[in-house]
């Protein structure tokens, strides 16, 4: 008998591997969703924190020799205090503004970690071995079974019936869930960075190495395909705000992520490699010299940087503006709003496929890199540091944030993730306007007259 085709001794060995491998993921996303709902936070150091629970674990049978049982028990309340101080010192202090700045936040604390623990334990982990009590292996007729496998699917299933008990038949659930009235979500950043500059970037580089096109044509091409990414995931994004506006930009950005990995002509994990510069009008500026192209990217910058202040100051940006402001009154006022952040929302993406594709030229190759959603986390810092809602403060943060990484990467190693996430945190909590922000505050503050 088979199943689509496989036959069915192996189709439920496949079901059952995925059912263990999701149990890990059935807990991991059972606490993001509990703090999700509670806080309103969408915690990016979620899976730092999982991470954290295995290497204590580990840690305590290196140092202490104590078994699986027992840190099953102590690994938990360690990275459950962790958890405790970061509300208490950090997250407690953002629940009354932009929910935004809580993911931001937990972002900066997820690089934080990582960075330390690649820098201390490298990227191969490390051994666990299987307690005595669960070693072997169980017979069910179409697979064999490990016993900690089996045990992973149980425990799994009782945390989150417990969860679920304690939430919904408890006083104290009660009580939880009172907490999660009515609560206040308002527009986020969209996570489509990578979506778009990577899709471009591989577009760009596949066209102008493979296809044959002119430099001109294959950068065109790049930021037409930007825009029509923008269009099919603005499409569906573009009704949702906040925190879920975020989520289904990420998951479209994955996806373009996971196409770039299999893709035939994308060269999987070694990126798309040995892309011509050529030349632009037929050779009339030919791009083999670094300083041409430099000129060449600072005129399309400049003039790109040109276009979004007349954007913003048309009146076209004016009603975005006042649809940032008050967007049921802009509905009332007759406008299509959806119509009007669509657009936006397509234009922002027009720019990043341009950015994707220069950077193709300018490196020769497009990597995954370019297309995987961290990206989006150093662009939002980029602009979190340089100040929201400015000009300049998103180049300012660029050059910032660039000139770091490129100072301390062979100074520091590793240690430059964790740099940058120390960064984002501190932004978050104390620096939310940027350096073009506290400029133009202070200025204001300068010009108020007394009293």
């Amino acid at each position: 008998m088979e199943i689509f085709g496989i036959p069915l001794q192996a189709f439920l060995g496949q079901l059952m591997l995925g059912l263990v491998n999701g149990s890990f993921y059935a807990m991991l996303s059972l606490g993001l969703a509990v703090i999700f709902g509670l806080l309103g936070i969408v915690n990016f150091a979620h899976g730092a924190l999982y991470m954290m629970g295995a290497y204590v674990a580990w840690f305590f049978l290196e140092v202490f020799g104590l078994n699986f049982w027992a840190a099953l028990v102590i690994a938990p309340l360690v990275v459950g205090a962790l958890g405790v101080a970061v509300e208490r010192s950090m997250l407690k202090r953002l629940y009354d503004i932009d929910p935004i700045y809580g993911l931001l936040l937990t972002f900066g604390l997820a690089l934080i970690a990582e960075g330390i623990f690649r820098d201390q334990f490298g990227v191969s982990g490390q051994q666990y071995p299987v307690p005595e009590l669960l070693q072997g292996a169980t017979n069910l007729g179409f697979m064999v079974l490990p016993n900690y496998r089996g045990f992973v699917i149980g425990a799994s299933l009782l945390v989150c019936l417990s969860t679920w008990y304690i939430i919904e038949r408890t006083r104290l659930g009660a009580c939880l869930r009172a907490g999660t009235e009515n609560p206040k979500l308002v527009q986020a950043f969209g996570i489509n960075v990578p979506v778009i500059l990577g899709a471009a970037a591989y577009a760009t580089g596949w066209l102008i190495r493979s296809a044959g096109w002119s430099t001109e044509m294959g950068v065109l091409a790049g930021m037409g395909i930007g825009a029509l990414l923008g269009l099919v995931v603005g499409l569906i994004a573009i009704r949702r705000q906040g925190i879920y506006f975020a989520m289904i930009t990420l998951a479209m950005a994955q996806m373009i992520y996971f196409v770039c990995l299999q893709a035939p002509f994308t060269g999987g994990e070694d990126g798309l490699q040995g892309v011509p510069r050529g030349a632009l009008f037929g050779g009339l500026i030919p791009l083999k010299s670094d300083v041409s192209l430099y000129y060449v990217v600072l005129a399309v910058f400049v003039a790109v940087f040109l276009a979004i202040i007349r954007i913003v100051h048309s009146p076209y940006g004016q009603v975005l503006k006042a649809i940032r402001e008050n967007e049921p009154r802009a509905i009332s006022l007759g406008y299509d709003v959806d119509k009007y952040k669509l657009l936006a929302f397509v234009l922002s993406t027009a720019i990043a496929g341009l950015a994707g594709s220069l950077k193709t030229l300018v490196l020769g190759f497009a990597t995954l890199s370019d297309a995987h959603w961290s990206l989006s986390g150093e662009v939002v810092l980029m602009t979190l540091l340089g100040g929201m809602g400015t000009f300049a403060g998103p180049v300012i943060g660029a050059f910032t944030i660039i000139g770091l990484q490129d100072y301390l990467a062979d100074r520091v190693g590793s240690w430059v993730t964790v740099i940058i996430g120390a960064i984002f945190v501190v932004c978050v909590l104390a620096f939310r306007k940027g350096f073009v922000g506290e400029l133009i505050a202070w200025q204001q503050r300068r010009g108020k007259p007394a009293g």
